[in-house]
């Protein structure tokens, strides 16, 4: 499922296919069983999880990239659902987030705090470069397994 916040291409609105998904469904016989889901809403940790609890439960693994106001969003939910991530964080957004705050307790103003202040929800939550010049510090967390039953 492609959640996205602004309808760039609104032919994929409503369910309908693009011509690029038709072009590679008459190509690939797999790409015609699994062609995505879009979803034109805002992804945030309390509505959209309550709005689409399938879409948390039924994935395998939440990725954003350059996901903007989403960041944390998706931070919470994949350790909230136990769903491992991937984000590339970009945009700080300190004026639309006031109340965040590091664990030393200095608010999230700049690039690098941001990627602290991620980073302190979990321990697990590791860091790395991609190779790309610009926003390319991924975040990633493998999820937990539950404990076995019994």
């Amino acid at each position: 499922t492609l959640v996205e916040p602004v309808c760039r291409d609104c032919t994929q609105a409503g369910g309908e296919v693009s011509l690029l998904d038709k072009e590679l469904a008459a190509t690939d016989p797999f790409a015609a069983t699994t062609a995505p889901c879009w979803l034109f809403e805002t992804f945030d940790s309390v509505d959209f999880p309550e709005r689409h609890p399938e879409v948390l439960s039924e994935c395998s693994i939440i990725i954003g990239l350059h996901p903007d106001q989403a960041t944390e969003a998706i931070v919470d939910c994949a350790l909230r659902w136990n769903k491992p991530f991937a984000l590339v964080p970009c945009c700080v957004y300190p004026s639309l987030f006031p109340d965040r705050r590091r664990s030393t307790g200095q608010g999230v103003v700049s690039y690098g705090a941001f990627i602290k202040y991620l980073r302190e929800k979990h321990p697990d939550i590791q860091s790395t470069r991609l190779p790309f010049k610009g926003r390319n510090r991924v975040l990633y967390h493998f999820g937990s397994t539950p404990p076995p039953a019994g």
